[in-house]
C-alpha cells in the first residue's frame, strides 16, 4: 500500500492597521495564507498537493487553521478526493490522522506544511524513510530543516509528537534535498516564484496557454489590441488588460483582475480580484484589493481612492461559492494551540468591455509585442 500525506495549512498573516508602515516578511496584509495565493495560476499548497496525488498518496487530508477557514474555500472545491478539515491544535489532528492512516493499513504518511514547496522526488524521500527505520526522517535543505517529513503512522503514537517531528527525538532521521525548495514566508517570496516559473528554475509552470514564446493567457483572459504584453508575463483567468496598458518583465495578473488605460505593470504582481486604475506606473511591487505593497521601499499602503485601487467590481459575484466544503473537527476545538508546541507555520464602478473587434481572447489574433 501507498504512502498517506497529511498537509496543514496555517495562518502566516497579521492584520493591516497602519498606513503607511514598514513592511517586513513577519508583517503580512494579504487577505490568505501566503500558500494560498494564486501565484501564476495555482497556489503553492494546490502544487504541494497535485505532488503528493503524484507520488501515489492513497489518502491526502489537509487540515486548516480555523481563522483562515474562508479563505481556503474555493482550493478545497478544487480537490473532490481531498479531505479538507478545520481544527485548532494541529498536533492532535496530526497524531489521530496518523493513527486513521495505520488503521487503513499506511504504515507511512507525509506531514507537510502548505508553507513549502518542495520538488524533491517524494518517493525517493518516502523510500529512503523505509529503510531507515526511523519514527520520522525530515527534509533539510542548504538553508536548513523543512517543515516536510515522512512519519511510520503506527510508531508515532507512542511518543511525544513535537518532539518528533522537530527531531527532538532519538528516533529521526533527515533527508537532503537538493532539488527547487520555496519557503511562503513572505511577500517577496510570492514574487520570487513567479520569477523562478518564468526563467524555469523549477519544474511548475504558469497555467494556461503559452500563446507566445514567455506569454502565458489563461482562459477567458484579455488584452486590448492596443495593450502591450511583454514576455515573460501572465495574464489569468478573466483578466483584462485595456487600452495601452503595458504589462512587463516577469509581472503576472492573476484571475479577476483589470488594468486600466495605460498603466504600465513591471517586475510586479497583481493579486486576484484587484482592479488597478488608469495611468498608474506599477513597479517592483504586489497589489492585492486596495492593498499596495512597494518591494523596493518595503512601505506597504492602505489606498482609500478606489480609482487608483480597488477590489475589482466583477469579481464581486463570484464571491460565496464553494461553501461549506471544510468539514469542522470538533474532537479537537477546545485544544490549545499547537505552534507551542510543533514548528508547522513559519511563518463600484466596472471597467469598460472592449468591443469584440477591440479585444484579444486566447486562440484569437496575437498579442502584440
Amino acid at each position: 500500500m501507498g504512502p498517506g500525506a497529511i498537509v496543514i495549512i496555517g495562518s502566516d498573516r497579521q492584520p493591516f492597521s497602519v498606513t503607511p508602515k514598514k513592511a517586513s516578511e513577519e508583517e503580512v496584509f494579504f487577505s490568505k495564507p501566503f500558500s494560498c495565493v494564486d501565484v501564476l495560476g495555482r497556489s503553492m499548497v494546490e502544487r504541494t498537493i497535485d505532488r503528493l496525488l503524484r507520488a501515489d498518496a492513497e489518502i491526502v487530508s489537509v487540515l486548516v487553521a480555523a481563522d483562515i477557514a474562508e479563505s481556503v474555500q474555493a482550493i478545497a472545491g478544487k480537490f473532490g478526493d481531498v479531505r479538507f478539515q478545520v481544527v485548532t491544535d494541529f498536533c492532535a489532528a496530526i497524531q489521530a490522522k496518523l493513527k486513521d492512516h495505520a488503521e487503513a493499513g499506511i504504515e507511512h504518511s507525509f506531514v507537510v506544511s502548505a508553507s513549502v514547496y518542495a520538488e524533491t522526488d517524494l518517493l525517493d524521500f518516502y523510500y529512503f524513510h523505509r529503510e531507515a527505520q526511523q519514527v520520522a526522517t525530515r527534509s533539510f535543505d542548504r538553508e536548513g530543516p523543512m517543515d516536510l517529513w515522512v512519519v511510520s503512522c503506527s510508531q508515532s503514537q507512542d511518543g511525544d509528537l513535537g518532539a518528533i517531528l522537530n527531531a527532538k527525538h532519538g528516533s529521526a532521521s533527515a533527508y537532503f534535498v537538493r532539488e527547487y525548495v520555496i519557503r511562503a514566508t513572505g511577500p517577496k517570496s510570492l514574487r520570487q516564484f513567479a520569477c523562478d516559473m518564468f526563467q524555469n528554475c523549477c519544474v511548475a509552470r504558469p497555467s494556461g496557454r503559452e500563446v507566445k514564446p514567455g506569454i502565458w493567457m489563461d482562459q477567458g483572459a484579455e488584452a486590448h489590441r492596443r495593450a502591450r504584453v511583454v514576455a515573460p508575463a501572465y495574464i489569468g483567468r478573466r483578466s483584462k488588460v485595456q487600452q495601452d496598458a503595458l504589462v512587463t518583465r516577469c509581472s503576472n495578473i492573476e484571475e479577476d483582475c483589470c488594468v486600466d488605460c495605460g498603466t504600465v505593470i513591471e517586475n510586479s504582481s497583481v493579486l486576484s480580484d484587484t482592479h488597478v486604475g488608469i495611468w498608474l506606473d506599477v513597479c517592483n511591487a504586489i497589489a492585492e484589493g486596495n492593498l499596495f505593497l512597494s518591494l523596493n521601499r518595503e512601505i506597504a499602503l492602505e489606498i482609500s481612492d478606489p480609482a487608483i485601487i480597488r477590489v475589482n467590481g466583477a469579481s464581486k459575484k463570484t464571491k460565496g461559492r464553494n461553501r461549506g466544503l471544510i468539514q469542522w473537527d470538533d474532537a479537537h476545538a477546545s485544544v490549545p494551540d499547537v505552534q507551542q508546541v510543533v514548528a508547522l507555520q513559519p511563518l463600484d464602478s466596472k471597467p469598460e468591455k472592449p468591443s469584440a473587434p477591440d479585444s484579444w481572447q486566447l486562440g484569437a489574433n496575437p498579442i502584440q509585442g
